[in-house]
């Protein structure tokens, strides 16, 4: 037991702290959870336009729609585009990583324990558990094994969209005579037909290997020879039915005749029976019983002298017309029998 005077010269020796010193953080005791490995190499300095690159094109906020896969495989990719040396590689990552990272998964990686991460591999495994959490796992699985090609999609198309599945989940875990299945169950029936063609008469006969092997072959002939899809489709076009075509056509049909009718009727100018010129019947001069009428009212409202229609002061240009004209004066006209010969004016006076 100790002494009690030895107690309270221990006490006496420590250093005493206001309050002021307890609630003030000493800046000491704050630490990342990353921990940095020693770097040999005295040159060795983060370049601005490195960072500048991360913050722009490398950025991983950690929402639903974005992979993490994806993220990790692209940020490796960077940092095997530049070397340093005696510094290593997990050295380079660890102290890049961090710049990728913004929003909810910045968050994420300041809250971890002080020290908790001291490999690339641990910070693999952690940033792996919070982004890729069991149920995105479980999701991406159903994806793989409900595979079905697309409507006009061709074996090429099909076979990389399958292996992007795979990738994505690099833990699937599922054994690649699994995955030949999966995937040529997944294909429509021509496409099956053109594999086990190509196979000899079935993929059944093959070793997975084999089939794999002969998939690769297959889609890599397509890339060099493409194929022409049969129809187009036509983004934003919607396509009708033979009847709704139809209904439309006899629509447009019953407008136009609608503004037809709605039109004013055209004016057709009068064709003269007796000269053939633009005018009616009634108003060609050629017409005798028209000009008399005209003739008598003209005399009566003038009160100008009688104008005979067959003499030299009415309208010269008819004189020598062979309907108008006299061609014998002597010659005495045979009227039909039972008519009475026309007399003219003067005759009529002499008479008693």
């Amino acid at each position: 037991m100790e002494n009690i005077e030895d107690i309270h010269h221990e006490q006496a020796l420590r250093p005493r702290r206001t309050m002021e010193d307890f609630v003030t953080q000493n800046p000491n005791t704050h630490m990342t959870s990353i921990i940095n490995p020693t770097i040999q190499a005295n040159n060795f300095d983060l370049k601005p336009q490195l960072l500048l690159m991360l913050l722009s094109h490398y950025q991983f906020s950690g929402l639903a729609n974005e992979d993490p896969n994806d993220h990790l495989e692209r940020f490796l990719d960077l940092c095997t585009t530049f070397k340093y040396n005696g510094v290593s590689d997990d050295a380079i990552r660890l102290r890049l990583f961090k710049f990728t990272l913004a929003g909810r998964a910045k968050t994420w990686l300041n809250t971890l324990p002080a020290g908790s991460i001291v490999t690339w591999d641990d910070l693999q495994k952690k940033f792996l558990g919070k982004c890729f959490p069991p149920a995105k796992t479980i999701k991406l699985r159903n994806k793989i094994f409900q595979f079905l090609q697309e409507p006009e999609e061709h074996l090429s198309e099909a076979w990389e969209r399958f292996n992007g599945l795979l990738k994505r989940f690099p833990s699937h875990k599922i054994e690649l005579w699994s995955q030949i299945e999966i995937f040529y169950n997944g294909l429509n029936i021509n496409t099956q037909r053109m594999i086990d063609a190509a196979a000899g008469g079935s993929i059944n006969k093959k070793t997975p290997e084999q089939v794999h092997e002969l998939i690769e072959e297959m889609t890599t002939n397509m890339y060099q020879y493409p194929m022409e899809r049969s129809s187009k489709k036509v983004v934003g076009v919607y396509k009708l039915d033979s009847s709704t075509a139809t209904q439309m056509q006899l629509e447009a049909l019953q407008h136009q005749i609608a503004n037809w009718q709605q039109q004013p009727n055209p004016v057709v100018a009068s064709i003269c029976g007796i000269c053939g010129r633009g005018h009616a019947d009634h108003e060609c001069q050629g017409n005798v019983y028209a000009l008399n009428s005209t003739l008598e009212q003209t005399n009566f409202v003038g009160n100008s002298r009688r104008m005979d229609p067959y003499s030299n002061t009415y309208t010269p240009g008819w004189r020598n017309h062979p309907n108008f004209s006299w061609s014998n004066t002597n010659q005495i006209e045979q009227n039909p029998p039972g008519f009475k010969p026309l007399q003219t004016n003067a005759q009529q006076k002499e008479e008693p």
